[in-house]
C-alpha cells in the first residue's frame, strides 16, 4: 500500500491568508487525512502546529493519541 496526504485542514486558520501576529509564539490545531492511494478512505492525524513558546501551558503532561477513521 502506498500512502496519500488527502488534505491538511484547520478549523481556526485559513492557510492561504494566516501570518502569526508574534511569529515567535502561536499555535493552532491541524487535521491530516492520510489514506491509500487511489482509495476514498482516510485516517484522521489531529495535531497542533506551535512554537515552542506557543505551547507553554497548554500541552498535557502525557500526551495524548487518538487515531479517527472515516
Amino acid at each position: 500500500m502506498r500512502a496519500e496526504l488527502k488534505s491538511v485542514d484547520s478549523p481556526d486558520v485559513d492557510f492561504a491568508t494566516y501570518w502569526p501576529e508574534d511569529e515567535n509564539c502561536f499555535s493552532f490545531p491541524i487535521t491530516l487525512r492520510i489514506g491509500a492511494e487511489g482509495h476514498d478512505a482516510a485516517d484522521l492525524f489531529q495535531m497542533t502546529v506551535c512554537t515552542q513558546a506557543g505551547s507553554a501551558g497548554k500541552m498535557p503532561a502525557r500526551p495524548r493519541y487518538s487515531v479517527k477513521t472515516c
